[in-house]
C-alpha cells in the first residue's frame, strides 16, 4: 500500500485540478463561458509584462519591431488561443503611463489546469531577455504553474519532516523506539493508501491539487493519533498482567471502538463540505473522508497485527515519565473544581478576546500574491498593479443573449447610457459605441465586434479605484445588475468582480446549511451517546465559541499581518482567501470532537460508576488530559509543517488548524469544559441526572470507552477464582 501510494504521488499532481475556488455554476461563470464560446475571447490566462531593456519607451521603432515579433512567436506556441497586445490594438490600458512597459494578453486553451501546464512551457520559452525587451509573466495560469510546483515540494517536505518529528515525540512519550515506530508505520500506510485512491478517482471527478497537502498532513497525524490510543491501551493491559492476545483484544474492543466512533464523527463533519458549490471544498471533503477512513482502518486492522509480532518487545517496560502527568492534571482539576466560575470566566474571556477580530474579516479570491514575494510571477503582478489600471484590465461584462443590435439599437443605446451613469463606472463599451456619464463618445457610434448572431455583450469599465475584489466592486456589480435591461431575465453579468461577488454569495448562502448539518448530526450523536440534552448543547456552543476564536486568529495573523516574524514572510493584502477559512473551521470542529468524546467518555464512565459528579469530572480530566495533550501534539506537528510553505493559502491552512488544535487541547478541553461541567453539576446529565444505580432509564456506557470498569471487573473475577 505504501509503495503504491508513493508511486501514485509521483504523477498525482498532473492529474489534479488547480481551480475549484470559485462558483463555477454562478451567473458570472455562465457569462464568461458564453463570451468564450460565442466570441472566442475571454479574460487573459497569462499576462506577459514586457519592458524595454534600456529603460526606454516601448513605442520606438526597435521596440515595436521586437514586440510585434514576440507576439507572433507567442501566438504560434502550443496552447495559445488568442494573443492581444498594445502593438496591435493600441489599447491605452495595455501600456504603462510612462510608456516603458506594455502587456501581452494570452488566452490559453483548456481549463485552468491545462492553462497552467501550457503557461509553464510558455514562460520557459519567452521569459527573460528577448532582443531589446525583457519579459516577465503573471496572471492566473502563471500563478497556477508555480503553485503546482510548490504544492509538490510542500507535500514532499511534509512527509520528510512530519514522520521524524512525530517519531521523536512518540518515542519520548512511550519510552521505546519500537513503540514509537508502530504508529509511524500505520500513518505511512494511511497516507499511501489515500494517495493511491485519489490517483484512481482523479480521472472521474474533479479533485483539487491542494488535497495532496491535506492528505499527507492530516492523514499522517490522525493515523498516529489513533494508533497512540490503541498502543497506550495495549501497554496498560500488559502491565496489568494480560497476555499478548488478551491485551490486543482488549485494546481493539475499547480503544479500537473509540477510534472507529471518532473517525465516523470526523468523516461526518467532512461531508458537510459537499454542501458548497466549490469543488476545492468538496474534493477536500472527499479526501478527508478517505484519509480518515483509512487511518481508522489501518489503526484497527494493521496495528493489532504489528502488536502481535512486536508487542512483547516493549510492553513490559515502565511507562515513560512524559505519560506520568496525572499529578499535574489532578492539581489542575482540583483548582478548577474549587473555583469553576473563575476558571471558566477566564477561559471564556480569552476566547472572546481572540474572537473579536473576526468581525473585521474581509475576503478575496486567490491570485499571484498567494505566492512568495520573491516569486517572479508575484513580482510581475505587483509591477503590473503599480503601473497599469487594474480596473480597466478587469472590466465587468454584461451579456445579452439573443439581442440583435440591428433591431434593438435604440434599446441597446439607452441601456449602455444608463449603465455609464452608475456610480463607479468610468465608461461602457458596446455595439452602440462608447458611453461616459450617459453620453456616447463621438466617433464610436458602431462597434460591431461587441455583437453577433448569438447576442450582444458590453464591457463596463470601473474607475481606477474599484479593484476587482474590493467592497466597491461588489457594490458596483449589484448596481449594474439592478439596471433594467432590454433583454429582460436573459441578461448575465460577469467578469472578475462579479465572479468574486457570486462566489462570496454562494459560500454565505450554503454556510448555514453546512453548519446546521454538522450541528444537528453531532448533537444527535452526542445525545444518543449520553442520553443528555444539555451535554450536546454545551459541546456545540463551546465549539462555536472556539471556532470564533480561530476565525479571529486568522484575521489577526493573515489579514492584519501579525506574527510574520514567526511564520516567515507572506504578502498581506488586508483580506483572506475566502475558501480556506471555511475548510479550516469545519476540519477544526471535526477534529476537536475527538477530544470532546475522549474526555466526556471518562467523565460519564466514572459518574455512572459512582454517582459522584465532581469526582467524575476530576477523574475524567486527570485520566485523559495527558493522552489528549500527546495526541494533539502529534497532530499539531503534522499540520504545522504546512505553515512553513511559501504559499499563503497553505500557510494559512497549516497554522490555523494547528492553532485550533492547540487552543482546544489546552484552554477549551482542559479548562473551559471541566469548569462548565462543575458549574452544571448533576443537572448536566438532564433528563437523567440521578444516580445510575437508581435511574433505570440511564443508558449503559458503551464498551468502546469503558476500559476502566471492565479492567476492575476482570481483576475481581480473577481474585475470586
Amino acid at each position: 500500500m505504501v509503495c503504491t501510494g508513493g508511486w501514485s504521488a509521483l504523477d498525482l499532481t498532473s492529474r489534479l485540478g488547480l481551480g475549484g475556488t470559485t462558483a463555477t455554476a454562478s451567473e458570472a461563470a455562465r457569462a464568461e463561458q458564453w463570451i468564450r464560446t460565442h466570441t472566442g475571447t475571454s479574460q487573459p490566462d497569462l499576462i506577459l509584462v514586457v519592458a524595454s531593456r534600456g529603460g526606454g519607451r516601448v513605442d520606438t521603432s526597435t521596440a515595436t519591431s521586437d514586440g510585434t515579433a514576440l507576439v507572433k512567436r507567442a501566438a504560434t506556441l502550443p496552447g495559445v488561443e488568442v494573443a492581444t497586445t498594445w502593438w496591435d490594438s493600441r489599447l491605452p490600458e495595455l501600456i504603462s503611463d510612462d510608456g516603458t512597459t506594455a502587456l501581452i494578453l494570452l488566452q490559453l486553451t483548456g481549463d485552468s489546469s491545462d492553462a497552467a501546464r501550457s503557461a509553464n512551457r510558455i514562460i520557459r520559452e519567452l521569459s527573460g531577455d528577448q532582443r531589446s525587451l525583457t519579459v516577465m509573466a503573471t496572471g492566473p495560469a502563471a500563478a497556477g504553474a508555480q503553485t503546482m510546483e510548490q504544492v509538490q515540494h510542500d507535500a514532499e517536505r511534509s512527509e520528510l519532516l512530519s514522520a521524524p518529528a512525530a517519531f521523536a515525540v512518540l518515542t519520548l512519550a512511550l519510552g521505546s523506539l519500537l513503540a514509537g515506530l508502530l504508529p509511524i508505520v500505520v500513518g505511512l500506510v494511511a497516507v499511501g493508501g489515500t494517495l493511491a485512491l485519489l490517483h484512481l478517482l482523479a480521472p472521474v471527478t474533479e479533485i483539487s491539487l491542494l488535497t495532496v497537502n491535506l492528505t499527507t498532513a492530516l492523514g499522517f497525524g490522525l493515523a498516529v493519533d489513533y494508533s497512540l490510543f490503541i498502543v497506550t491501551r495495549y501497554r496498560d493491559a500488559r502491565q496489568r498482567g494480560r497476555t499478548g492476545p488478551e491485551a490486543i483484544l482488549e485494546s481493539a474492543r475499547t480503544a479500537g471502538h473509540t477510534v472507529l466512533f471518532s473517525a465516523g464523527a470526523v468523516a461526518l463533519c467532512a461531508c458537510a463540505l459537499f454542501c458548497f458549490p466549490l469543488y476545492f471544498l468538496s474534493s477536500m471533503g472527499l479526501a478527508c473522508v478517505i484519509v480518515v477512513t483509512l487511518a481508522a482502518a489501518a489503526s484497527v486492522f494493521v496495528l493489532p497485527a504489528l502488536l502481535s509480532l512486536f508487542g512483547d518487545r516493549f510492553s513490559r517496560r515502565q511507562r515513560a515519565p512524559v505519560l506520568r502527568a496525572v499529578t499535574l492534571w489532578g492539581k489542575l482539576s482540583q483548582a478548577i473544581q474549587r473555583h469553576p466560575l473563575l476558571w471558566g470566566g477566564a477561559a471564556l474571556g480569552m476566547l472572546a478576546v481572540l474572537a473579536l477580530p473576526a468581525t473585521q474579516a474581509r475576503f478575496q479570491l486567490a491570485d499571484d500574491r498567494a505566492l512568495a514575494s520573491t516569486s517572479s510571477v508575484h513580482v510581475a503582478g505587483e509591477y503590473m498593479r503599480r503601473h497599469f489600471d487594474e480596473a480597466a484590465l478587469n472590466p465587468i461584462t454584461v451579456v445579452l443573449p439573443g439581442l440583435d443590435p440591428g433591431d434593438s439599437l435604440h434599446a441597446l443605446t439607452a441601456y449602455s447610457a444608463r449603465l455609464s451613469e452608475v456610480p463607479g463606472v468610468a465608461q461602457v463599451v458596446s455595439a452602440a459605441g462608447v458611453f461616459h456619464t450617459g453620453t456616447a463618445t463621438p466617433g464610436t457610434a458602431s462597434l460591431p465586434q461587441y455583437a453577433n448572431s448569438a447576442g450582444a455583450w458590453l464591457q463596463v469599465v470601473p474607475v481606477p479605484s474599484v479593484t476587482p475584489t474590493s467592497s466597491a466592486a461588489e457594490r458596483l456589480v449589484m448596481n449594474v445588475r439592478a439596471v433594467q435591461t432590454p433583454a429582460g431575465p436573459h441578461r448575465m453579468v460577469g467578469g472578475q468582480a462579479a465572479l468574486f461577488a457570486d462566489t462570496k454569495d454562494a459560500l454565505a448562502h450554503r454556510l448555514p446549511m453546512a453548519a446546521g448539518f454538522v450541528a444537528l448530526s453531532m448533537g444527535a450523536a452526542l445525545f444518543l451517546y449520553t442520553r443528555s440534552v444539555l451535554v450536546p448543547i454545551k459541546a456545540i456552543l463551546v465549539a462555536a465559541l472556539s471556532l470564533s476564536a480561530i476565525a479571529g486568529i486568522m484575521v489577526t495573523v493573515f489579514q492584519q499581518g501579525h506574527l510574520q516574524w514567526l511564520l516567515g514572510p507572506f504578502t498581506v493584502v488586508g483580506r483572506l482567501e475566502m475558501s480556506t477559512p471555511v475548510l479550516v473551521l469545519f476540519l477544526a470542529f471535526a477534529l476537536t470532537m475527538d477530544y470532546e468524546m475522549f474526555l466526556l467518555a471518562r467523565i460519564m464512565e466514572e459518574y455512572r460508576r459512582t454517582g459522584d459528579h465532581p469526582g467524575a469530572v476530576r477523574h475524567g480530566l486527570e485520566s485523559t488530559g495527558r493522552l489528549i495533550t500527546l495526541a494533539a501534539a502529534v497532530l499539531i506537528l503534522a499540520v504545522a509543517v504546512l505553515a512553513t510553505s511559501t504559499l499563503t493559502v497553505v500557510k494559512l491552512f497549516g497554522f490555523s488548524l494547528a492553532a485550533a488544535l492547540f487552543l482546544d487541547a489546552t484552554l477549551v478541553r482542559a479548562v473551559l469544559v471541566p469548569a462548565i461541567m462543575h458549574l452544571g453539576g448533576r443537572a448536566t446529565w438532564w433528563p437523567h441526572p440521578s444516580h445510575p444505580r437508581t435511574d433505570s432509564q440511564s443508558a449503559p456506557l458503551p464498551r468502546a470507552l469503558s476500559g476502566g470498569g471492565s479492567d476492575r471487573g476482570a481483576r475481581a473475577r480473577r481474585s475470586a477464582s
